[in-house]
């Protein structure tokens, strides 16, 4: 490790010392000393939430949905709102851990870099899926392109898929390239299942609008989880639906 890198490393330590949230995985030491440098992180006993989601054997319901959602945009809330703001920047659901008593908790921000991660078996080098349209295109951009990654997140856990799996193949310029044609010019969005409360489906839309500024903010994200519209939401199953990553494993 350069020690230019190895200072913004030290710096990133820093800043990650200072958060303190429930729904975010806690830094409980480091070591910047190389040849072992390393990030000592706090243990979830569970999974990702990518995981479960695509987990056969395991079902779920729509309670279940908001209150994960709940947590993450707790999590997210509290970030966007520190001084000076901390943004995710690859907020989706392999970065998101889920314990045995189902409380979510946001990890791999700061130091990660969102470009160096395989999704498994999607074709899909990256993670531009669920980059909001304006840091596909490589535009200006602020906290509001971490809404837009939460409305694909959120889309995720009603349909149990993973988000554009029929963009596959060629090279990740490529994939870049078609993703920009259906996301940015065409404004195309993945299909929300027709299961879906309409609460949940409303704020999904919201959430991965083309305009930034249109995005609602992480705090009024979780007022909505929070409201009775939500709480009313039925405890039915989640369906299963035709999901491209499931059938690739089985």
């Amino acid at each position: 490790m350069g020690r230019e890198l190895l200072t913004l490393f030290g710096r990133e330590v820093n800043n990650m010392s200072k958060l303190n949230h429930q729904n975010i995985v806690k830094l409980l030491g480091a070591c910047t000393v190389p040849p072992h440098v390393c990030l000592v992180m706090e243990y979830i006993d569970g999974c990702t939430l990518f995981d479960l989601i695509h987990n056969q054997s395991f079902q779920y319901d729509w309670k279940l949905v908001v209150k994960l959602a709940r947590d993450v945009a707790a999590g997210m809330a509290y970030l966007h709102t520190l001084s000076p703001i901390v943004m995710h920047r690859d907020l989706k659901s392999l970065n998101i851990l889920v314990n045995r008593q189902f409380v979510a908790k946001i990890c791999d921000f700061g130091f990660s870099k969102a470009s160096e991660i395989d999704v498994p078996n999607t074709g899909v080098r990256g993670t531009y899926q669920w980059m909001a349209p304006e840091v596909i295109t490589s535009k200006k951009y602020d906290e509001s392109s971490d809404i837009y990654s939460f409305g694909i997140m959120l889309w995720e856990l009603v349909s149990r898929d993973v988000p554009y799996s029929e963009v596959q193949g060629g090279t990740p310029m490529a994939i870049v390239s078609q993703l920009i044609q259906k996301v940015v010019r065409k404004q195309e969005r993945p299909a929300i299942p027709t299961g879906c409360p309409p609460q949940l489906a409303q704020l999904i839309r919201a959430c991965w609008h083309t305009d930034p500024k249109t995005r609602p903010s992480f705090p009024v994200i979780l007022r909505t989880l929070e409201s009775p519209a939500f709480q009313q939401i039925e405890s039915k199953l989640v369906p299963w639906v035709n999901c491209s990553y499931c059938s690739e494993q089985s």
